[in-house]
């Protein structure tokens, strides 16, 4: 049995999925930045969506679920899994670095202390990604807050979850996450350089997240691939041309799914069996080409997001990342 299932569904199911107990998360995607949940599964994220009615992303558990409110961390768990999100006020800080440090010094120790300290996934939604902090892009401001708090908690490189870091026109920096009693495998990609082995044109403090994270639970086994860019070896590719953009983030998440299927044992083939494709595009102008495209890749068969939103380099015109249960 595994721990819990994603899909998408109608935002006008909102009330009555928040009415089910073994609803795990519900994240919602709003362009207006929203006051808290008083539900602490339900987390906000401040993008737009584009092309379609507004959609849902629902982690659903086959028990029912517990949830609370501990220190700054709003969480859920079951016997397996713990969810939590934690959204910080960049505004009462003196900077993104420190946000940074703030938001993972709650949540390294908060996971480990509920019993799940091995972090799988954690996406992080930064504002103005690509802004300039004391001399510096804010992106790499941002992993400097996070590495010094990885460092201290000893972070091992074989450890690091798969991530996402995009960019949000929020005033607060949202970081959501997805932990377990045990370890998952790290996935690399042998095209690209391992991101936390970056060399340091791309800032004091390379980012820490591995490619993707392949988990077992018993027999059903879930991939979770990170934000994909047109990156090979530590190089962006295709500068101004996002469909070969798209197909390069394309390319680099075959290798991992076959590296997960040929070395881990995990039931999946193709793109098109992913449960989840979430698409981040820079340009909404952009957003119809990409569609066009990727639905000749997947078709109908994977269920895809379209969200509005900066990327972690100023010349990356698209991302994309990917969620397999089973």
């Amino acid at each position: 049995m595994q721990p819990f299932s994603a899909h998408f569904t109608s935002a006008k199911h909102e009330q009555e999925l928040l009415g089910d107990q073994q609803v795990l998360a519900l994240i919602a995607f709003e362009e207006v930045e929203a006051e808290p949940s008083a539900d602490p599964r339900r987390a906000t994220v401040a993008l737009h969506q584009l092309g379609s009615p507004p959609k849902l992303e629902v982690w659903r558990s086959e028990t029912a679920v517990e949830s609370g409110v501990r220190g700054l961390v709003s969480f859920s768990r079951n016997d397996r899994v713990l969810f939590g999100h934690v959204a910080v006020d960049e505004r009462e800080f003196p900077g993104l670095e420190a946000a940074s440090q703030h938001a993972y010094e709650a949540i390294l120790p908060f996971a480990a202390e509920m019993g799940f300290p091995y972090y799988l996934r954690i996406w992080n939604y930064i504002p103005d990604i690509n802004g300039e902090e004391h001399g510096m892009e804010r992106y790499r401001s941002f992993c400097i807050g996070r590495h010094q708090v990885f460092e201290r908690f000893a972070m091992p490189e074989q450890r690091m979850p798969a991530a996402s870091g995009i960019g949000t026109r929020s005033g607060k920096l949202l970081v959501y996450f997805l932990a377990a009693r045990d370890a998952g495998i790290q996935l690399e990609n042998p095209r690209q350089v391992s991101a936390f082995r970056y060399p340091p044109q791309y800032g004091p403090r390379s980012p820490s997240f591995s490619r993707a994270v392949v988990k077992d639970w018993n027999g059903s086994k879930h991939l979770y691939i990170s934000g994909t860019a047109s990156i090979v070896g530590h190089e962006s590719q295709h500068r101004e041309r996002v469909l070969p953009q798209l197909e390069e983030s394309l390319h680099n998440m075959r290798t991992l799914i076959h590296n997960a299927q040929a070395n881990h044992g995990v039931k999946i083939r193709t793109l098109a069996e992913l449960s989840q494709i979430k698409v981040y595009v820079r340009d909404a102008r952009d957003e119809g080409k990409i569609r066009d495209h990727l639905y000749a890749q997947v078709g109908e068969a994977a269920p895809v997001i379209y969200l509005s939103g900066d990327l972690c380099r100023g010349d990356l015109l698209v991302e994309v990342e990917g969620l397999y249960t089973g």
